[in-house]
C-alpha cells in the first residue's frame, strides 16, 4: 500500500548589525512547514485500517509533521 507524498518548505532570514568594530548583533527567524502544508501520515499499523476485510481500510487519521512553527533568535558576538 503506498502513503500520501510529503511535501515540505523551511526557510530563514538573517539580518547582521554592526554595533561598533568588535561586536556585532545577528536577528535571525527560522520558519519550518512555511506554508502549513498538512503531510498526511501513512495508515495506522496498530488499528484494522491495514485490513483488506475491514470498512476503515486505508483510513488515514493523522499528519505526519508538525504545523508552522516560527523560531526568532539573537545572536552577539565580540
Amino acid at each position: 500500500m503506498r502513503g500520501p507524498g510529503q511535501w515540505n518548505l523551511d526557510g530563514s532570514i538573517f539580518k547582521d548589525f554592526a554595533i561598533t568594530e568588535r561586536w556585532r548583533l545577528q536577528f535571525r527567524t527560522e520558519f519550518f512547514n512555511l506554508l502549513n502544508h498538512a503531510n498526511f501520515a501513512l495508515a495506522s499499523d496498530t488499528s484494522t485500517s491495514l485490513n483488506l476485510n475491514s470498512s476503515t481500510f486505508g483510513q488515514i487519521s493523522s499528519t505526519s509533521v508538525n504545523a508552522r512553527l516560527i523560531q526568532f533568535a539573537l545572536r552577539l558576538s565580540f
